[in-house]
Parts: structure tokens; sequence; C-alpha cells
């Protein structure tokens, strides 16, 4: 799926997620079912891309982590920032809006840097 040009994903969506391969593999296992004639065959090759490549994504205590700390801490730095004169503004933020904003940040951004640092480590 893909909307305006970007692949869609359904981590966001409540069920299981998946790891899915990249589009180099389904296109090499695409190949192979292609040249395959015998439909028990093009069943066996799809069901064994199926079992090597794709896994159930698991949360990673990062993300588990981050999740759990980040509404007391946000809560302290509005407390603490409502004293700075400069953010005195974040007295208009009510806390219903601020702490899953500060939230729905942090782990977005642990899941950013966790990609951005597998993908540096695998290269």
């Amino acid at each position: 799926m893909s909307f305006m040009g970007k692949a869609l994903s359904t981590q966001h969506l409540p069920g299981k997620h998946y790891d899915v391969p990249s589009r180099e593999e389904i296109k090499k296992c695409f190949r192979i079912w292609e040249e395959t004639k015998d439909k028990e065959e093009k069943k066996s090759v799809f069901i064994n891309f199926m079992k090597e490549t794709v896994n159930l994504s698991k949360v990673d205590d990062s993300m588990l982590i981050a999740g759990i700390v980040t509404p007391p801490a946000a809560m302290v730095a509005k407390r603490a920032g409502e004293t700075i004169l400069r953010l005195k503004v974040l007295k208009a933020i009510p806390d219903v809006l601020f702490v899953p904003s500060a939230t729905l940040v942090a782990l977005i951004s642990v899941k950013f840097f966790r990609r951005f640092f597998l993908k540096k480590i695998a290269t």
C-alpha cells in the first residue's frame, strides 16, 4: 500500500504486526515463482519465502521504556517550564494535550533513531 508515493505501515493499528522483506527480496522470489511450472512447487516456493523472510514484529525494550518514562517526565518538564519566564506559554497548553503529544514525539524519536542507527550498523 502507498499514499502519495510513500509506503503505508499498519504498525500503528491494533493487532499483530510483521516485519516484511525488502522489495528486492520479493522481486527475486516472484521471479523464481514465475519460472516454476508446477502448482505445488509454486506453492512451496511461496510458503518457504514467507517462513524465511516474514517475521512477527516485536516491541523492543527502548520503546517500552520510552512509553513508560515519558508521561511523568513530560509533566515534570511542563511544571518546570511554566516557572521560566520565556516558557509561560506552556500554561496555555492543557496537560491532556501536552503529555500524549510528548509521549508520541518520544516514541517516534525512539523508532526513528533505532532505524537510523540499525541501518548504519548494517552497512
